[in-house]
């Protein structure tokens, strides 16, 4: 019994550091339009428009968008650094 307690807290043990791991990864996570509008939190239309005219960097699999996490991050630091004033949707 004691032996089956400390093989489950084992296995709960190597789960939650699997978890840690796995969540540290995320920056490398590609992201739909809806999921970079919520991130953004703008209308899906505006990451779409952004994305086509090339403003925002992401790339098409098959007919859809996608984007690296990471790139995205790197794009708002990029907006915040270049001082533009803000447009009427909340993108510089």
């Amino acid at each position: 019994m004691i032996f089956c307690s400390l093989l489950y807290s084992l296995a709960l043990a190597f789960h939650l550091i699997a978890v840690f791991f796995a969540m540290k990864t995320t920056t490398d996570s590609v992201m739909t339009v809806k999921e970079v509008a919520d991130y953004l939190r703008v209308n899906q239309r505006t990451v779409y428009r952004l994305a086509v005219d090339r403003k925002l960097p992401g790339f098409k699999v098959g007919t859809s968008w996608r984007f690296k996490r990471a790139d995205i991050d790197r794009w708002i630091d990029a907006q915040a650094a270049s001082g533009l004033p803000e447009s009427e949707d909340g993108i510089r």
